[in-house]
């Protein structure tokens, strides 16, 4: 009787499995990708793209390590995602010379420019140039992060690093409003064990195209401006979580340098004599880092008011106002390590060799 009933669990359960094979095979031969879109923040669809991200319990989503893809999240880019799970080169856990780390969202991680070309890439370039002995650059900047994610990717990540300086820009995902009217630090993540089964099942098509045909069914969120009016981070909190990688930072000895978020010019986003609640708010959000950056005495690139003497630093700020181009970060970089050798945050070059009998 037994052997009878697990033969038949043993047939049904391989049954399932052919089956699903089967599915996933014919699915990767049509190309069929879907990207269900789920319904956890207004903008933000990372959770929609497993293939480029992971879920994670307190950071919500990160990146997949080791691997270079090109995805319709990027819009068709393709970028390269170390071992640890940023963009770059693989990050080495032993200093060995002066360390930077870059932590912020899409704009430090260099949406649409190469690596070399970020402001990250073209600081290490600044600063090997100048002679600064063993210099690194990190970028710990991950697309679609709030303050809030920050402070945590910090703690988690760019702190066992023990960076020499930390440059900290974030603005934009905070000030979006927040799907359901739930600010990041009410959104309550899964345990564990079911995040690690959703990680797992989401690398199948089969599985994408299940939650494709649920999420079909299922009524849209209702976005009554009236009722979501709240931010994923409120202005108090982004002051408070921008306090606490301060003092995290500081316990380290790392000299911290925030950067407020550029954003193209009210005149050439929506002409003259017109009003934008977006550069309004955006407004409020920079003043806040500036007010933190001058309550703790710590360092302050405004590149908010630098860029804004210039009109060339935005490719098409119908579409998207947020990401600065290529002489965006040329200047973003100039900017940063001009501030840096002016405050005397860097070490001292290495002399040039004399010639021989000299």
């Amino acid at each position: 009787m037994w052997a009878k009933t697990v033969k038949h669990i043993v047939w049904s359960l391989a049954s399932i499995i052919v089956f699903l094979a089967i599915l996933e095979t014919g699915l990767h031969l049509t190309s069929t990708n879907p990207h269900p879109r789920g319904y956890d923040f207004t903008v933000n669809r990372a959770w929609d793209f497993p293939e480029v991200f992971l879920k994670d319990k307190d950071l919500f989503w990160r990146f997949r390590s080791g691997q270079t893809i090109t995805s319709e999240f990027f819009e068709g880019k393709t970028y390269r995602i170390n071992r640890q799970g940023f963009r770059g080169e693989d990050f080495h856990p032993v200093k060995n010379g002066f360390r930077i780390a870059v932590l912020g969202n899409s704009c430090s991680f260099g949406w649409g420019v190469t690596e070399e070309g970020s402001f990250a890439g073209r600081l290490h370039t600044l600063m090997v140039r100048a002679g600064i002995p063993q210099t690194e650059v990190y970028n710990f900047s991950v697309p679609g992060y709030t303050s809030f994610q920050g402070a945590r990717n910090f703690s988690r990540y760019v702190e066992p690093y023990k960076p020499d300086i930390l440059l900290v820009t974030f603005a934009w995902n905070d000030q979006w409003l927040a799907a359901n009217n739930r600010p990041d630090k009410e959104i309550k993540m899964p345990p564990r064990v079911i995040i690690s089964l959703q990680n797992l099942l989401d690398r199948f098509r089969f599985y994408r195209v299940f939650k494709q045909g649920i999420f079909s069914i299922l009524p849209s969120p209702n976005w009554d401006t009236n009722r979501n009016i709240l931010s994923r981070v409120e202005l108090d909190d982004f002051k408070a979580n921008l306090a606490e990688i301060i003092r995290a930072a500081r316990q380290d000895s790392t000299r911290v340098v925030l950067m407020t978020s550029p954003i193209p010019s009210m005149e050439r986003y929506y002409g003259i004599s017109k009003q934008s609640v977006m550069h309004e708010l955006h407004r409020y959000y920079n003043d806040a880092i500036r007010e933190t950056a001058a309550s703790f005495t710590t360092g302050l690139v405004d590149l908010a008011a630098i860029f804004d003497r210039r009109s060339d630093l935005f490719d098409n700020v119908k579409q998207d106002p947020f990401h600065y181009n290529i002489r965006g970060h040329v200047l973003a970089a100039q900017e940063i390590f001009r501030f840096l050798d002016d405050q005397g945050y860097l070490p001292s070059p290495l002399k040039p060799a004399l010639p021989d009998g000299k």
